[in-house]
């Protein structure tokens, strides 16, 4: 942990000397989808629209 912690603090010094207003943050993020939608997968990136898909309200006739 404290090595982790130290080579941090060495990044934070080499972007503050760089550019001393550049943030790295990941803001939480609140993700609403209608029931409508299946196959619904968050990932760390967000949400990946491609892989929805229609449900449909009736069950498919055999």
């Amino acid at each position: 942990e404290a090595d982790r912690m130290l080579v941090w603090r060495q990044f934070e010094a080499c972007v503050a000397e760089d550019q001393p207003y550049t943030f790295v943050r990941v803001a939480p993020w609140l993700r609403l989808v209608k029931r409508d939608f299946g196959n619904v997968n968050t990932y760390k990136t967000g949400l990946e629209p491609q892989e929805f898909f229609k449900v449909s309200a009736q069950p498919a006739a055999n």
